[in-house]
């Protein structure tokens, strides 16, 4: 007789629910779920322990009450499906708009900061210098006529602050010794340690022929120092700033 009974979870009108009727017997259903097909099944709570033919796969089972405390699993719902989406959606969204915030407030600093620091390495500052060709990196800065020795330029200042002004190539007398001699003067308003010159020789027909340099161990500020580079290829006849730096 509870074969009867038992009916499936959809199935509101089922011959137990009808016959309690008859005698209005207050009804108490539990639910349990098929061993075989796991079809949810609902049967009167005096049932429990029975066993009964599943009306989903007509396999025999037995109706188990569900132990206390413990709830059937319901399906997920289409509205709750799309709620899930949407919120993982709503968080890529967020996780993307993060990103973007980020090149887009980085990307100045970023590219400031690599700025200064080429800033830093090649100053951009101008002095007014005497009239001289200055190289640095392989880069001309100012041409000047020699021979105008009043002439004034304006030129950026790679040395930061360390400005060279025309130099001779001049004979000592009395022997077969030939130097560059020229002035470096320190603009800047501190001192500097260590300075070292170096110069490019070329001979009458413009073709390099060497180098000489000369160093000093402090420059005051606002002084000069008259360097005296010693050339050993006597064909130079001309001497251009190659580069100064600081030991």
């Amino acid at each position: 007789m509870l074969a009867q009974f038992a009916r499936d979870t959809h199935d509101g009108k089922t011959l137990a629910r009808n016959h309690l009727h008859k005698f209005n017997v207050a009804e108490s259903y539990l639910k349990c779920s098929c061993s075989s097909c796991g079809g949810h099944i609902e049967f009167p709570a005096s049932g429990a322990g029975s066993s009964v033919t599943c009306p989903h796969c007509g396999w025999p089972t037995t109706l188990t009450p569900p132990s206390p405390g413990s709830h059937p699993s319901a399906p997920v719902s289409s509205g709750e499906s799309q709620r899930q989406v949407f919120l993982i959606a709503l968080a890529g969204a967020a996780v993307i708009a993060f990103a973007a915030f980020a090149v887009v407030y980085w990307a100045p600093v970023l590219k400031k900061s690599l700025t200064r620091s080429k800033t830093n390495s090649f100053p951009h500052e101008t002095d007014v210098v005497s009239p001289i060709q200055l190289k640095s990196n392989n880069h001309i800065f100012a041409v000047s006529n020699m021979s105008s020795s009043n002439q004034v330029v304006t030129a950026p200042n790679p040395w930061r602050g360390l400005v060279p002004g025309p130099i001779k190539i001049e004979n000592t007398h009395g022997s077969r010794l030939v130097y560059a001699i020229g002035e470096l003067r320190n603009t800047a308003n501190r001192q500097r340690f260590g300075v070292k010159i170096l110069l490019t020789l070329f001979d009458d027909k413009s073709r390099k022929v060497g180098a000489a340099t000369d160093y000093t161990q402090v420059i005051e500020p606002e002084k000069s120092w008259t360097f005296k580079a010693l050339i050993t290829d006597h064909s130079a006849t001309r001497a251009e700033v190659e580069s100064v730096s600081e030991q």
